[in-house]
């Protein structure tokens, strides 16, 4: 709990000390030390600020999956190119090739997501049992997972999304000779 003291003026001039207790939570409390460090008063918790610097952070982090992702994208699209070409020579649009590399990215994905989520509950069963932290009770927290699974998906549709529709693009006699031109 932390005190805080601030100066009012009264109407008629005079100053008044008014003290303020506020029970901080852990989140405002670390906001606090990291923007104000040993300021006494401070009507902004610098929570938001935080949470902003948290979320440009974690784009960040995923961004660089992604773009990885997007190259193993295109290698895997380049060995398929003459499936592209066949695909192409009987008809099949651009549009109709962009959504089958798309879903098959976001399967992809969503399998390694269930491949994840089988993961955790086995580490955090193997944490809990080992008794390392005394009385500590590790569930998954299944609101967070799915919005993980949210969120990868989404990088997965914008990862998979350009070098379908690059692909997509390819003239078909180029992509039955397994080359690309453009």
């Amino acid at each position: 709990m932390h005190l805080l003291k601030h100066d009012v003026i009264l109407p008629e001039g005079s100053r008044e000390t008014i003290v303020f207790t506020n029970a901080y939570s852990k989140l405002e409390s670390i906001a606090r030390e990291v923007f104000y460090g040993n300021v006494e008063y401070s009507y902004d918790s610098g929570v938001g600020i935080l949470i902003a610097i948290c979320i440009v952070i974690l784009f960040l982090i995923m961004l660089l999956p992604s773009i990885n992702m997007i190259n193993l994208n295109v290698s895997r699209i380049l060995e398929r190119a003459s499936e592209i070409g066949v695909r192409k020579s009987f008809g099949a649009s651009s549009n109709q090739l962009v959504l089958q590399f798309v879903v098959e990215n976001v399967v992809l994905t969503l399998l390694g997501g269930a491949l994840g989520l089988l993961f955790s509950v086995y580490v955090l069963d193997l944490i809990e049992a080992s008794g390392v932290i005394r009385y500590a009770e590790f569930t998954l927290n299944l609101r967070m997972f799915i919005w993980a699974v949210f969120v990868t998906v989404l990088f997965g549709v914008l990862a998979g999304t350009y070098p379908a529709f690059k692909m997509s693009r390819l003239n078909p006699v180029d992509a039955l000779k397994g080359g690309m031109s453009s």
